[in-house]
């Protein structure tokens, strides 16, 4: 999906996503997306993290709207805080499948 106003954004479906409904009043969240920390015992210390966003979408009558994106970073976890007015929201991690050096 790429944004209307700046064709620069674009937004990737996942079959992952995370729905949830703002009801209400306005409210603050913080979506936070990790990867498996290199300190667990067991974990493979020779695979890199992988480049991570995130995207925040509202439910409309027509289909969805960007409200927010993160993007790419290569590190353990990426966050994104955002103000929602009431209504029907979707997050979406996003990556490339590619490791950045």
């Amino acid at each position: 999906m790429q944004d209307a106003e700046q064709s620069s954004i674009v937004a990737v479906w996942s079959k992952s996503y995370y729905s949830f409904d703002v009801v209400d009043r306005r409210n603050k969240v913080f979506i936070t997306v990790h990867q498996e920390d290199e300190r667990i015992k067991g974990v493979d210390l020779r695979r890199a993290y992988l480049d991570v966003g995130i995207a925040l979408m509202r439910r409309t009558g027509d289909g969805v709207e960007l409200v927010d994106l993160k993007d790419f970073t290569n590190a353990r976890q990426v966050e994104l805080e955002a103000n929602l007015d009431p209504g029907s929201y979707l997050i979406v991690p996003r990556t490339t499948g590619c490791t950045m050096f």
